[in-house]
C-alpha cells in the first residue's frame, strides 16, 4: 500500500514538473517573439551628458560583427583575412565553448559539471553556459531574466535552443560578437578590438585575439587597461585551450604566449574614464535602459583637473626632481560641490591622461593647458580609492569634534614637548612638531598655520577615541577608527573620497551628502524618465562647522602656514604659468577690521604621512571642494602636502575662477575670537 503511495505521489510530481516544464518553454517561446528581428536590434548604448549637455564620453556606438565585413576585393588580402576570422572563429569556442558546433545550444555535460560544482558549493557559481545560451541572456534579457536561480536557467535553456531551431552557428557567433561585452564601456568585438588595439577583429594577432575573447568572461575583472596582469593570465588560458583543442600547435602556442601585448587605444574612446567607470560602479539601476545619461561632471572642471595634473606631472619629470619626491606613484583630484554631492571633476590617475611626448623638452609643459580638449589614454587604476595615511587633514575633524564636545575656542592652548601616557600597553607617546619648533603657549589659528601636532594629541587623549569613533562611524568611512593617539596625526588609513568628504561636510555645514554621479536618465529627446535623489546625514552641529571653516579660513592665509606659500603665491608666481591666470586675491578679502566677523571665501588644509610618502591638499570654497593627493612609492623625499599638491589646486582654483561662483562662507553665530598674530618661540 505505501509503494503505491509513493508511486502515485512521484508519478505527480512527475507530471507537475513536466507541466511546468511546459509552460516555461511555452512562455519563453511567446515572450521572445520574432528571434532574427529582435537579434537584427542594434544594442543601444548610453550617451553620457555633462552638466551643461555636452557630451563626455567619447565611443563609436554599437556595430553589429559580420564574418563578410572582412572581405576587401583583393584576393590575396581576403585569403589573409579569411584565415583570421576563422582563428577568431576558434578562439572563442577554446575559450567559451568547445562543443558549439555539436550541440543544439546547450551542453549536458558542462550543464552537469556546474549542478555539481553549485550543489558543492551551496549557491550558484557556475554556469555551464553555450556561446548561444550567454546570447540568449544577453539580447533577451527581459525573457530570462537576471536573478542567478534555476528558473532562469531554464528560460535561458530554452531560449538558447529557439536560437540554434532558427539560426545558422555562424550567425549565432555574429550576433555573440555583437552582443557580447568585451570591455567595461562598450558591447561587441568590434568596439573592444578598436577600442583597445585600434585594429578590426580580423587584424588581431592569436595572442591579441586571445586576450579580447579571453574578457568576456569577465570585462571588468580582466579589462586590460586596468588590469592588465589578470588580462594576461586570462590570455594564457584562452592560448592553453587552444593548444589542448589542436587549434595552434606548439610552435604557434610558444609564439602567441610569449609576444607582447601592446595596447593601443582609440583617443576618441576615452574620456573621463575614471569618472564613467566609478559611475556605473555606484549606479544602482542598468544604465542601458536609459538612452542619455545626464551626469554632474562639468566639462570644463575636468579639462581644467587634467591640465593641472599634466602640468605638475611633466614639470616633474622635466626637472627631474621624481626621485627626490621618492617617485611618484600615483595622482588623483575630486571636485565636488558640498551642497549637492554632486561630482564635478574626477582624475582618478595621472595614467589617464594622454602623454604628449616621450622625450620631454623644456617648455612642453604648456601644452597642457593649450589643448582645448584634453584625452585620456584610457588606462584606470582608481588611486581615489587607495587607502593611505591623510597626515595632518585629519587635524580638522579631530577639532571639529572637540567643538562639538564643547571644547573654548578662546581658550589658550599649549604647544610644547609632551609625553602622554597610553593605558592600554601602558607605553609613553612622545609627538614632535614636524620642524621641531614649538608655540608654547598660543591659539588654534597659530597651532593649524604651523601644523602644530601636540595640541591634536592632546584634544584625542581628552576626548577619547570613543566619542572620536562615534564621528567616524557616522562618517560611514570604510576602516575603522584606530584606539591609539598618533590617529589624531594621521596614521589611520583613509582614501582620498574619504578626506574629501570630510572637508566637504564641514562646508556644508556639518551636513554629509553622499557623492552623486548623475542627475538623471532621459530619453533620446532630453525628456526625464529617471530622476537620482541623493540621501544625506547630518554630522555636525552648523555652528560648529562654522566656527571650523572660520579657524581653517584664518590660518591659511597666516605667514607661517604650511601651504601659505602654495595657496598665496608667495615668492612661487613661477611655478604656475601666466597661462593659468594670475594669483586669484579675491580668495582671501581684505582683513580690514569690519563689522561683525570676518568672512571668509575658502578653507583648507595640507596633510603629509609619514616619511613623506603622501602629500594631500583638499580646500573648498561655499560651492566647490577639491581634494588632491599625490603618493611616492618609498617615501623618505621632499614630498608633502603644501607644496605640489597644494600648488596644483592653485591652478586648479586660478584655471576654474572664470566659472566659479565666488560667495564666502556664513559666520558663526554670536561669535568672538581674535587670533593672535605672533608666534612665541
Amino acid at each position: 500500500m505505501l509503494l503505491k503511495i509513493i508511486r502515485a505521489f512521484l508519478r505527480t510530481l512527475v507530471s507537475i514538473s513536466l507541466i511546468f516544464i511546459a509552460y516555461i518553454s511555452f512562455s519563453v517561446r511567446k515572450e521572445m517573439g520574432d528571434i532574427r528581428q529582435k537579434l537584427a536590434e542594434i544594442p543601444t548604448s548610453p550617451i553620457y551628458l555633462d552638466r551643461y549637455g555636452s557630451q563626455i564620453y567619447y565611443q563609436d556606438g554599437f556595430k553589429r560583427f559580420k564574418f563578410n565585413d572582412s572581405k576587401t576585393g583583393i584576393p590575396e588580402l581576403d585569403i589573409q583575412r579569411e584565415v583570421s576570422s576563422r582563428m577568431l572563429m576558434l578562439t572563442a569556442i577554446a575559450a567559451e565553448d568547445k562543443r558549439f558546433f555539436s550541440h543544439g545550444g546547450v551542453d549536458g555535460s558542462a550543464i552537469a559539471r556546474a549542478f555539481l560544482a553549485n550543489q558543492k558549493n551551496k549557491q550558484i557559481v557556475e554556469g555551464g553556459s553555450t556561446i548561444t545560451q550567454q546570447l540568449a541572456r544577453t539580447a533577451f534579457k527581459n525573457v530570462v531574466g537576471e536573478d542567478k536561480t534555476y528558473i532562469r536557467k531554464l528560460r535561458e535553456v530554452f531560449a538558447a535552443m529557439l536560437i540554434e531551431k532558427e539560426m545558422t552557428k555562424e550567425e549565432i557567433l555574429e550576433n555573440w560578437y555583437t552582443w557580447i561585452s568585451f570591455v567595461p564601456s562598450n558591447p561587441g568585438l568590434l568596439n573592444a578590438s578598436e577600442s583597445l588595439f585600434s585594429k578590426k577583429p580580423w587584424e588581431l594577432k592569436t595572442h591579441e585575439m586571445a586576450l579580447v575573447i579571453g574578457l568576456a568572461q569577465s570585462p571588468t575583472r580582466y579589462d586590460p587597461l586596468t588590469y592588465i596582469n589578470n588580462a594576461n593570465k586570462r590570455k594564457e588560458s584562452v592560448l592553453k585551450r587552444m593548444l589542448e583543442l589542436n587549434f595552434i600547435n606548439e610552435k604557434e602556442y610558444q609564439e602567441s604566449i610569449n609576444a607582447e601585448v601592446k595596447l593601443k587605444p582609440l583617443e576618441k574612446t576615452f574620456y573621463a574614464t575614471g569618472f564613467i567607470n566609478s559611475l556605473k560602479e555606484n549606479a544602482d539601476l542598468d544604465l542601458s535602459d536609459y538612452p542619455l545619461i545626464n551626469t554632474t561632471l562639468d566639462k570644463k572642471l575636468q579639462n581644467n583637473a587634467y591640465a593641472s595634473i599634466c602640468f605638475f606631472m611633466e614639470r616633474l619629470k622635466g626637472q627631474k626632481i621624481d626621485k627626490e619626491l621618492g617617485g611618484i606613484e600615483g595622482v588623483s583630484l575630486i571636485s565636488i560641490d558640498p551642497k549637492t554631492g554632486a561630482i564635478r571633476a574626477f582624475v582618478t590617475s595621472q595614467h589617464e591622461i594622454k602623454a604628449k611626448k616621450e622625450n620631454y623638452e623644456i617648455g612642453d609643459e604648456l601644452g597642457c593647458l593649450e589643448n582645448k580638449e584634453p584625452t585620456s589614454k584610457g588606462n584606470w587604476y582608481d588611486f581615489s580609492k587607495s587607502f593611505r595615511s591623510p597626515g595632518s587633514a585629519i587635524k580638522p575633524f579631530i577639532f571639529t569634534v572637540a567643538l562639538e564636545n564643547g571644547m573654548d575656542l578662546n581658550q589658550e592652548i599649549a604647544d610644547r614637548e609632551t609625553l602622554f601616557w597610553n593605558e592600554d600597553d601602558s607605553s609613553v607617546y612622545a609627538p614632535q612638531n614636524h620642524d621641531g619648533e614649538y608655540l608654547k603657549i598660543s591659539n588654534w589659528v597659530n597651532a593649524f598655520a604651523n601644523s602644530s601636532n601636540v595640541p591634536f594629541v592632546s584634544l584625542l587623549d581628552t576626548i577619547g577615541s570613543e566619542e572620536i569613533s562615534e564621528y567616524w562611524q557616522k562618517m560611514n568611512f570604510e576602516k575603522p577608527w584606530e584606539d591609539y593617539l598618533s590617529a589624531a596625526l594621521g596614521s589611520i588609513e583613509m582614501n582620498l573620497l574619504e578626506v574629501t568628504a570630510l572637508f566637504s561636510t564641514i562646508a556644508s555645514y556639518g551636513e554629509k551628502r553622499n557623492f552623486k554621479f548623475f542627475e538623471s536618465g532621459a530619453t533620446q529627446n532630453g525628456e526625464i524618465i529617471f530622476k537620482k535623489n541623493n540621501s544625506s546625514k547630518k554630522i555636525f552641529e552648523a555652528q560648529t562647522a562654522k566656527k571650523t571653516i572660520y579657524i581653517l579660513g584664518e590660518a591659511i592665509q597666516h605667514e607661517k602656514s604650511t601651504a601659505s606659500a602654495s595657496i598665496m603665491c608667495n615668492g612661487l608666481e613661477r611655478e604656475i604659468p601666466k597661462l593659468a591666470g594670475e594669483c586669484i586675491q579675491e580668495w582671501f578679502p581684505s582683513t580690514s577690521k569690519t563689522i561683525g566677523p570676518k568672512k571668509h571665501v575658502i578653507f583648507g588644509k595640507s596633510g603629509t604621512s609619514q616619511n613623506n610618502r603622501d602629500g594631500w591638499y583638499i580646500g573648498c570654497i561655499p560651492d566647490l571642494c577639491t581634494g588632491i593627493w599625490i603618493g611616492s612609492r618609498q617615501g623618505g623625499g621632499k614630498l608633502s602636502g603644501g607644496n605640489y599638491p597644494a600648488l596644483m589646486f592653485n591652478m586648479f582654483m586660478r584655471l576654474s575662477a572664470p566659472t566659479l561662483s565666488w560667495n564666502t562662507f556664513e559666520s558663526p553665530n554670536n561669535f568672538e575670537f581674535e587670533p593672535k598674530n605672533i608666534f612665541s618661540n
